[in-house]
């Protein structure tokens, strides 16, 4: 298993985040005007990549499909010195956007190189009790926007 982060963006950074819809990316840009600070680097759309796709031989542009179609896609990653975020940003969120955070979390701790325990960040416009009860049962932040 293996994390593909891709490029590391500034607080500042205007431009569109990939794998978020307009509106998801309009609750991001709100919730970061209030919750990034400056020494703070922000990455998108990163990838956690199953293992098999390293172990099957596979041309290089057979691998990079298999690597987007096989992994699962956290929609912002935030590292800063005093620790690591995964941030998933989702419109109406359900105890699905709980389980995805879940799974992340695993999935970070199974495959870095130096493991540090991230903290997990749910943005959203709206969430059951239920389903906020449950996230804060979890260990996970949930903003609702």
């Amino acid at each position: 298993m293996r994390i593909i982060k891709g490029p590391g963006y500034a607080p500042t950074w205007k431009g569109k985040p990939a794998g978020m819809s307009i509106a998801e990316r309009a609750l991001w840009a709100r919730w970061k005007e209030h919750n990034i600070n400056e020494d703070e680097t922000i990455y998108h759309n990163v990838r956690l990549c199953a293992p098999h796709a390293q172990e099957i031989e596979l041309d290089e542009q057979c691998r990079d499909i298999w690597t987007k179609i096989g992994s699962r896609r956290i929609d912002a990653l935030i590292e800063s010195p005093i620790g690591i975020k995964i941030i998933e940003v989702r419109i109406n969120a359900d105890e699905a956007a709980v389980g995805r955070l879940l799974l992340y979390k695993q999935l970070w701790m199974d495959c870095a190189t130096e493991p540090e325990e991230p903290d997990l960040v749910l943005i959203t416009n709206q969430m059951g009790t239920p389903e906020v009860a449950l996230a804060f049962e979890r260990g996970i932040f949930v903003d609702v926007i």
